[in-house]
């Protein structure tokens, strides 16, 4: 598992014992963190070549993020870093999320967006489109909810 700030690793765990405290630095570092960040999933062999990909297209942005890489997981974690008193370009980070879900998925992987500003949020650039799983989540959803009571369309569309 690597920590990486600006492409250098700033720390490195190993075996079991690493992987418990690789699992707590992403929790102290990413989840309890309100800045946005990406979350890439892949098979571990395609995992190299997703790095890559969400660092190359991370890198073009021009701003300061955190990357840790967890191979026994096959994710990806990258945290935007803004500045403080600076804004996040949030029309570049919609269609660089696009464009990266997009390649990602030649290698099987995906990718959302975790913690997304609220324009980001807006944009429904956090989460890919719904595509088969959908007519699973009405079926779901009906049964569970026939009355439609419960937040209707909060999620996408009508769900």
């Amino acid at each position: 598992m690597r920590c990486a700030t600006r492409g250098k690793p700033c720390a490195t765990f190993e075996g079991d014992a690493g992987v418990e405290l690789a699992r707590h630095q992403r929790e102290l570092a990413f989840t309890t963190d309100p800045r946005p960040w990406l979350h890439a999933t892949s098979s571990p062999t395609t995992l190299p070549a997703v790095l890559e990909k969400v660092e190359r297209a991370v890198a073009t942005t021009g701003v300061p993020t955190r990357t840790l890489v967890q191979p026994a997981l096959a994710s990806v974690d990258v945290q935007v870093r803004v500045p403080d008193g600076q804004k996040l370009d949030a029309a570049r980070w919609i269609e660089l999320v696009r464009a990266l879900r997009t390649e990602l998925a030649g290698l099987g992987a995906s990718l959302v967006l975790r913690n997304p500003t609220r324009r980001l949020a807006e944009s429904g650039a956090p989460w890919p489109p719904l595509a088969q799983g959908a007519a699973l989540m009405r079926t779901i959803r009906d049964r569970l909810d026939p009355e439609g009571t419960f937040a209707r369309g909060r999620f996408e569309e009508d769900l």
